[in-house]
């Protein structure tokens, strides 16, 4: 619950930094690429929510950048500047969520392999109990 909350709270101020650059015929072709071929992967719904900001956050950057350095206006630069530092805040933020959903699905590894320890553990001695029976 917690992992899908954070994941929608980027994609809003994702897509505010997108509404601030959409109009760059590149980022929307990078954009819409990038979501056909997410539609034809076979990514599960978390992998989409956690892959999706982050590669899209790079190709922000990328625009940002070029716009920045093309910019001899100084304030239109530290609005480039505040773009970027809230885009870096977003790549961090994707970051911890991956790396919470990595441990969530290695712990819940660990604990199935747990499982399958105990069944193999008790079908092992159900069938040495049947051989010293025999």
């Amino acid at each position: 619950m917690l992992l899908t909350e954070n994941a929608n709270n980027l994609e809003m101020v994702l897509n505010s930094l997108k509404d601030r650059i959409s109009e760059n015929p590149l980022y929307n072709a990078l954009n819409f690429s990038l979501l056909e071929i997410l539609q034809e992967s076979d990514l599960e719904f978390l992998d989409r929510v956690i892959f999706l900001p982050r590669v899209q956050a790079l190709i922000i950057l990328t625009m940002l950048y070029e716009r920045m350095n093309k910019c001899e206006n100084l304030i239109e630069r530290d609005t480039i500047l505040d773009d970027l530092n809230i885009l870096s805040d977003i790549l961090d933020k994707a970051k911890k969520i991956a790396e919470e959903e990595l441990k969530s699905q290695i712990n819940l590894l660990i604990n199935q392999l747990n499982l399958l320890n105990i069944h193999y553990n008790k079908i092992r001695n159900k069938i040495d109990y049947i051989r010293n029976h025999i």
